[in-house]
């Protein structure tokens, strides 16, 4: 079936449901329009040259009920070279292959910043367009994947839908989705579950929960030149011309799960769950990896959250395989699952989070490390990313000030670092994905400063965004 016939169906059966039961409910409507007035740097040109250009955009967000669309109709502009002329970046509006209906696809889809229904946890949930923080169940497969990793320089259109049997009085069973990128259909998985016991007397073992997640990239190199960037260590084979002749194969990961709740206070919630998962080998290499975890995890007091696990990862296991940086590493990760790199042997490892939430959600802090209790294999610079990436510790963090905690200010930052040598290594940029946005309001003007930082391991380089905004909001 063609993407587009698959994007049509998935529109299909995720706006029956929700419009039969949104029609049902109050919908208060609220609208705002953001005029977006700023400067943002790209990597634009065959060299990767870093170009800057004024941002000029209209910003409109509607919200009925539980609906919510949100749209980004920006162009930007820059002044040409040694005359009045001005430049308009085509990339904006003009497909980069035009006789392609799928380069129209995603770059008409990609004007849509999300479109969504409800919230994540929600009996029915779903949202198209920028998608970060996907996870399916308990996060073994996939955790908080990102499909936002090479913005502003391309807005990829994924999918996210949930859909619980309690939404029709059949809680028995449910299932959630997620596709990266509905124009390629490449990296996407779904969850199934089950609540065998739903139907007994025992308010212990109703919400027992019993999950099957099979996930997959069906197109490992649709980045082709993240994967010839890395035959420099000798992954993959070039021809004459350094176009990519290794075969590429599925990646594909599969695994189950249980999730039993055991306390639902206002002072504590607490859960235990469990989980297996498998990762076949691709090419040459005909070994399954497999891991398995056991973890806890829950609230305090309502504001703050928890959980920790213990790992075991067979020999070149690689948990929580399509992750936040997966778009970045995916070459690195494939050279595991082919046996092309040095992958990791068997370890035991372990993981960590907490953090807090304030004033119903204005102050959020959350903080995430994982690592081996192994010993680091390594502490070249160059070597260590020919690892799995589990063998070396990797924290991630993420911090939002709302408006109304500071007068006129509000904060949204976050951090992810993978392959931490020592602690003095936890703040370098190398392995890192950083980012932040300041906001200052003065009447109905919002002024922005936001910068992404991002090492990029194929090319050895670092990747940058910087915006300075200013948003008129009537709202």
């Amino acid at each position: 079936m063609k993407t587009w016939q698959n994007f049509l169906w998935a529109i299909i059966l995720f706006t029956i449901p929700s419009l039969a039961l949104s029609a049902q409910e109050d919908s208060p409507f609220d609208f705002n329009m953001g005029i977006g007035l700023g400067v943002e740097t790209f990597n634009d040109g065959t060299d990767g040259e870093e170009v800057s250009y004024q941002k000029i955009g209209l910003l409109p967000e509607f919200i009925i009920g539980k609906w919510g669309v949100a749209l980004d109709l920006s162009f930007h502009v820059r002044s040409g070279d040694g005359n009045n002329m001005m430049n308009f970046r085509e990339e904006d509006w003009v497909p980069e292959d035009d006789d392609e209906f799928n380069s129209w696809l995603q770059l008409y889809l990609s004007k849509f910043v999300y479109l969504r229904y409800g919230q994540k946890g929600d009996p029915l949930y779903g949202r198209f367009g920028s998608i970060s923080g996907g996870t399916l169940g308990t996060g073994f497969i996939m955790r908080n994947y990102s499909n936002t990793m090479f913005l502003p320089d391309e807005r990829l259109l994924g999918l996210a839908l949930d859909v619980d049997g309690a939404l029709i009085n059949f809680p028995l069973v449910g299932f959630e989705t997620m596709v990266g990128n509905l124009a390629a259909f490449d990296v996407m998985g779904t969850r199934f579950y089950a609540r065998p016991l739903v139907t007994t007397d025992n308010r212990l073992l109703q919400n027992l929960e019993l999950g099957f997640t099979v996930a997959a990239d069906r197109d490992p190199a649709y980045r082709e030149e993240y994967f010839t960037e890395l035959n420099s260590l000798g992954y993959y084979d070039l021809d004459g011309d350094g176009n990519l002749t290794t075969d590429i194969d599925t990646a594909l990961v599969w695994g189950a799960d249980l999730v039993q709740p055991i306390l639902a206070t206002d002072v504590i919630s607490l859960a235990a769950y469990t989980a297996f998962a498998a990762q076949p080998g691709v090419g040459d290499r005909s070994e399954t990896a497999t891991g398995e975890m056991i973890g806890i995890g829950g609230r305090l007091i309502k504001v703050i959250p928890y959980s920790a696990q213990i790992r075991f990862l067979g020999e070149d296991f690689i948990p929580s395989y399509f992750d936040t940086t997966y778009d970045l590493y995916r070459g690195y990760k494939y050279a595991i699952l082919s046996g092309e790199s040095d992958g990791s042997s068997a370890m035991v490892g372990w993981l960590a989070s907490t953090g807090f939430s304030l004033l119903q959600d204005l102050i959020v802090f959350n903080a995430m490390i994982e690592g081996p209790f192994d010993s680091i294999p390594t502490s070249d610079e160059e070597e260590k990313f020919e690892y799995s990436s589990a063998q070396y510790p990797h924290v991630a963090m993420a911090f939002t000030l709302g408006e109304g905690a500071i007068p006129n200010i509000s904060i949204d930052a976050y951090y992810d670092k993978q392959y931490i040598v020592s602690f003095s290594d936890t703040f370098h940029p190398v392995g890192a994905v950083i980012g932040a946005a300041i906001n200052y309001r003065t009447g109905p003007a919002v002024i922005t400063m936001g910068y992404d930082f991002r090492y990029n391991p194929a090319t050895d380089e670092f990747d940058t965004s910087a915006r300075l905004m200013t948003t008129i909001s009537t709202n």
